[in-house]
């Protein structure tokens, strides 16, 4: 019996892109209404032996996945703003780009709420109460980011498409 093979997605600025094993496939829409529909081969870097190592396999699935959705968010911003060929991200500014991003989520989903939970043991004593306040702080942060993020123009066409 064959593997089934897996397939995954990303909503874009005005699109959407659709990974599978060996190619990536992305859909945006322009300024004057059309669809731009273009394909891209991938070479998964899980195919190196040491990168298939347990906990090794995850960060690098991980890592690969920012790296094509960055540059799948990049090509669609620029579509969507009418740039036919937009700057390419070099090497150092993905790298930069991941980095604060993990940083950013790091600070906004695990050190905001753990020292939050952590400030407020006197009224919530016991590990049971601490996990669960820290889950629902986790939980306001989130939301409170998604109501942020969605202000600014372009991500929430990222949430939306609305129809022109």
């Amino acid at each position: 019996m064959e593997k089934p093979v897996q397939y995954g997605g990303q909503a874009l600025i005005e699109g959407v892109m659709m990974r599978g094993p060996r190619a990536i496939a992305m859909a945006v829409r322009l300024q004057n209404g059309e669809i731009e529909v273009t394909t891209q081969d991938i070479h998964p870097w899980s195919q190196k032996p040491v990168l298939k190592l347990p906990i090794i396999r995850g960060f690098v699935a991980l890592l690969e996945s920012l790296v094509i959705g960055t540059k799948a968010l990049m090509f669609s911003a620029d579509r969507a703003v009418g740039e036919e060929e937009g700057e390419e991200l070099g090497f150092w500014a993905m790298v930069l780009t991941i980095v604060i991003a993990f940083a950013a989520g790091l600070l906004l989903f695990v050190g905001i709420p753990t020292a939050s939970a952590h400030l407020l043991t006197d009224i919530f004593p016991g590990t049971v109460l601490q996990n669960i306040v820290e889950g629902l702080i986790r939980l306001i942060v989130l939301f409170l980011y998604i109501l942020l993020i969605s202000r600014e123009p372009l991500i929430n066409n990222v949430f939306y498409h609305p129809n022109k």
